[in-house]
């Protein structure tokens, strides 16, 4: 869906975050690179211990100030390409009202 729609990534490729005050690295499973956001699959959320580990690499994220779209199996249904595209656009869209909001 990447190559189709032109959207340059790494795959899992290292990335450092800070977790609990110290410097990890982690294999994000996409980097879109020219746009700053990963894209990480989850694929057994209905699993606590797994679930739990995903709220815990959503939260370093967001503390590390990194976009992180989560994908689960269940969304892999109907026009997902778009769903995801729409969701990479509603980040794109928020650090937009972000800067303009920065500019007033």
């Amino acid at each position: 869906m990447l190559n189709r729609h032109e959207i340059p990534y790494f795959y899992e490729h290292p990335l450092a975050v800070v977790d609990s005050g110290k410097t990890r690295v982690w294999y994000p499973d996409f980097q879109l690179r020219d746009l700053g956001i990963l894209i990480e699959y989850f694929g057994m959320p209905d699993d606590p211990t797994y679930c739990s580990g995903m709220a815990r690499k959503e939260a370093v994220y967001e503390a590390n100030g990194i976009s992180a779209i989560s994908v689960t199996p269940d969304q892999f249904r109907g026009e997902w390409p778009a769903k995801i595209l729409g969701r990479i656009e509603e980040v794109l869209t928020d650090r937009l009202k972000r800067l303009d909001a920065a500019r007033s």
